[in-house]
């Protein structure tokens, strides 16, 4: 009996030496990944900054309906509008890129989910004049591509990402 109540006790030390040597605490998320979502006019969006190589930005947004009935949305052709910016300074924006124009249409039952991945490359965002290094990455949502309120432009922070060629 005495052994059998020790089994939990030990996993439990496993897990937080293992956790304390990768050098994060528990439940912290790795380096490049960070989430964020928003909630209007019964959807909700959730976008995730994906582990990735250092040559590589990788996010996927989901949409869920979370409202109790089918829902028709029109909703941002590019729900993965990235902005990427140093300190405080927005040094690249992929709306200038022209694939983030338009709106798409929508239907989803009660808890259906769709989601959309975007991939971008080191060289893509660094092109000729970015020096490689740590970027903030946020998601921008124009307030006129969304159903419902709010209607006023938003920027939401999905993590830090170091960004290099290989």
């Amino acid at each position: 009996m005495l052994r059998t109540a020790r089994r939990p006790t030990l996993a439990a030390l496993l897990l937080l030496t293992v956790a304390s040597c990768a050098g994060r605490g528990p439940g912290e998320p790795p380096p490049g990944v960070g989430s964020t979502s928003a909630e209007w006019a019964g959807i909700q969006i959730r976008w995730e900054l994906l582990p990735a190589p250092d040559d590589r930005l990788r996010v996927l947004a989901t949409v869920t309906n979370v409202a109790d009935r089918t829902l028709d949305r029109d909703l941002p052709r590019c729900l993965n509008h990235l902005r990427l910016y140093r300190g405080d300074a927005l040094v690249w924006d992929r709306g200038g890129a022209g694939d983030c124009f338009g709106l798409r249409w929508l239907r989803l039952a009660p808890t259906e989910s769709r989601s959309y991945r975007t991939g971008l490359t080191a060289t893509e965002v660094l092109g000729d004049s970015l020096p490689p290094g740590e970027f903030t990455v946020r998601v921008h949502l124009a307030g006129r591509d969304r159903p419902g309120l709010p209607r006023a432009d938003m920027e939401l922070t999905l993590g830090q990402k170091l960004l290099r060629p290989e």
